[in-house]
């Protein structure tokens, strides 16, 4: 086999078990968070990303809601800023992301050589 012909990558989930809401940090999620630390704007995040607002909406709030802490904080017109928290959980996302993604290309090379 070509190895320039495969790639893997690697999609993570962080969700509370313990939880009953669905909410969960993905790469969606992820990226949602980040159009609004861009623009400041929940409203404009969304649409960037082709999404309606009362989708994002009930998505941050799931997520809220699973993890027990504020992501973004609103000010009505004003728009939406990353909490502490909110910028935390990018973060942990993006280390536990880039940490599993390095592993499986190894791993993935290794068993593609063997």
């Amino acid at each position: 086999m070509k190895k320039a012909a495969f790639a893997i990558q690697v999609k993570t989930t962080i969700y509370n078990e313990e939880s009953p809401s669905h909410g969960v940090l993905s790469m969606g999620t992820i990226a949602l968070l980040r159009g609004v630390e861009r623009t400041g704007s929940l409203n404009k995040a969304a649409k960037d990303m082709k999404m309606a607002y009362s989708k994002a909406w009930t998505l941050l709030r799931g997520v809220e809601e699973n993890f027990g802490s504020p992501l973004i904080a609103r000010d009505g017109a004003r728009g939406s800023t990353l909490t502490s928290e909110g910028k935390r959980f990018i973060e942990l996302y993006d280390g536990i992301q880039e940490e599993i993604q390095e592993y499986a290309e190894k791993l993935f090379e290794e068993r593609l050589e063997s």
